[in-house]
């Protein structure tokens, strides 16, 4: 995943590098080199079913730590899920569909829910060169709630 962001520009670093031995937290830190003030907190999930809500529920915990230990308050907090591992990308179902409400919610509180599979529609564009690295992570960066790529 950290790789995937990297292609996109972003700057990327594993939290989990940085954290005490089995203290839990999030999994990245997401900046844009463009907004150097700006941060995403990211935590990647893998699922042989769909996504589950309590993905965003743990970003209150990882919100609240991240203000303490750095005294700032994160622009974004980013559930990257790989939800159905068994099934082909193509029928795959929305992540967390039919959790609209759960997802409005987290997006209100600075959330983005980010599909793989949707995801590799937008690197996918920038490879092609259909969009800018810059284009892309303004979409990201931009969105909150559920990210669809508009393509």
């Amino acid at each position: 995943m950290i790789l995937a962001l990297q292609s996109l520009g972003f700057l990327v670093t594993d939290a989990d590098e940085q954290a005490a031995p089995d203290d839990h937290l999030e999994d990245l830190h997401i900046e844009d080199a463009d907004n150097p003030d700006w941060i995403a907190l990211g935590e990647v999930k893998g699922y042989t079913r769909g996504a589950r809500t309590e993905g965003m529920t743990q970003f209150i915990r990882f919100s609240m730590r991240y203000a303490a230990r750095t005294g700032k308050i994160a622009d974004a907090n980013w559930y990257i899920v790989n939800q159905f591992l068994g099934r082909d990308p193509s029928n795959r179902q929305r992540a967390l569909h039919g959790k609209d409400e759960d997802v409005a919610a987290f997006g209100e509180g600075c959330g983005l829910v980010i599909d793989t599979v949707e995801l590799f529609k937008l690197l996918s564009a920038v490879a092609e060169e259909e969009l800018t690295q810059q284009e892309a992570r303004n979409l990201l960066t931009g969105s909150f709630g559920r990210f669809t790529f508009p393509g």
